[in-house]
């Protein structure tokens, strides 16, 4: 709140005032006049600047531990659970149930629940950490209306695609083939019926949209922006995101797709772009892998390299249509002032009156 006052520099009986202000001399053109009986007097604006404390991170890191170890831990929970009921909790030895569990994970009805079950974990906790934080909950997870023009989002899932398909066509060229998660979710895509293919585009695409987003571009990575900057919390947000997929080929795709989700949520300022570019680009691969079934083959070499290419150029351009067409907002909407905040005096601009704000 800004506040305006008059204050009469060379009556002595102001003498708190005869120390040195920053009080620049008034201009005579200013317009300003000497308030009635106060020959001389300065008009001082008095801002209430709050002292800058730098945000804590440690709630940051330790909201990601929680959430990795609890959708880790109900995540590998919710298959075990399936596999017990649906063979009536028989089993002769630990290892028939070891095997069992190894053959359960691959049908898609058990593979999906368990994904459900892991998002919701990182949705409750990115959810109840906002919720703790003193701060509204749309301004923490920053699920304010973006910069983003209609054609901008358009745009930026666009540019989310490019960064996979290049990944993808990399991996191709690199001679590297799919394994671990990424293998096993597209085995069972193939395998999905009509009913399952839906209830995969939810939990496989939409679900991440909500929960990685709000844990990771939302929570973490507007907490380190306040602490550390652009582009430090950029990277580190994106490094917790590819650990948190835990596989040798996902992980560095969500490293790389991190970053230009990151990049996009701070210039536009919000994650609502973000939300709508992982949700896109999920849902999609989980489509093209159904469609693609047993029938799916990779690409030669030359047709990698030239697909490599085109998404290069996409993602260039995408990447240039955020950077320049895409501006950070102007007004933020802050909260009041701590408590032990400061008074500076600074001149008033010539004006007819002195406002308060």
């Amino acid at each position: 709140m800004l506040l305006s006052v008059d204050l009469e520099t060379n009556d002595p009986a102001h003498d708190f005032l005869s120390a040195p202000l920053p009080l620049p001399p008034l201009p005579l053109e200013s317009g300003l006049t000497s308030a009635p009986g106060f020959p001389g007097a300065y008009a001082l604006q008095y801002a209430y600047l709050p002292v800058v404390r730098k945000p804590r991170v440690w709630t940051v890191f330790v909201a990601l531990a929680v959430a990795f170890i609890a959708g880790l831990v109900v995540g590998g929970m919710v298959p075990v659970m399936m596999v017990v009921a649906e063979n009536g909790g028989k089993f002769e030895n630990p290892q028939a149930l070891t095997e069992a569990i190894q053959t359960g994970i691959l049908q898609p009805t058990i593979l999906l629940s368990s994904g459900a079950a892991t998002q919701a974990m990182l949705l409750v906790t990115a959810l109840s950490a906002a919720i703790l934080s003193p701060v509204r909950l749309v301004r923490r997870l920053r699920l304010n209306p973006s910069t983003l023009s209609p054609i901008g989002y358009i745009i930026a899932p666009i540019g989310a695609l490019a960064v996979s398909v290049l990944f993808s066509n990399i991996v191709t060229l690199l001679g590297i083939h799919e394994s671990g998660t990424i293998k096993l979710m597209g085995d069972a895509f193939k395998k999905l019926t009509h009913t399952e293919l839906v209830f995969a585009v939810l939990i496989v695409g939409v679900a991440p949209g909500f929960a990685e987003e709000f844990l990771f571009r939302g929570y973490m990575q507007t907490r380190l922006v306040q602490r550390w900057g652009r582009w430090p919390a950029i990277w580190i947000t994106a490094a917790g995101f590819g650990i948190m997929h835990m596989d040798p080929l996902q992980s560095p795709f969500a490293f790389a797709f991190g970053i230009y989700l990151g990049y996009l949520a701070e210039k536009s300022g919000s994650i609502r772009p973000t939300m709508l570019c992982h949700a896109v680009n999920n849902g999609l691969m989980v489509v093209l892998g159904w469609m693609a079934g047993s029938a799916a083959s990779e690409p030669t070499r030359k047709q990698a390299a030239v697909i490599a290419v085109v998404a290069t150029v996409v993602l260039v351009l995408c990447c240039l249509y955020v950077r320049y067409r895409v501006h950070p907002p102007q007004t933020i909407d802050e909260p009041p002032p701590p408590d032990g905040g400061i008074f500076i005096p600074s001149p008033i601009l010539p004006g007819p009156s002195m406002a308060t704000a």
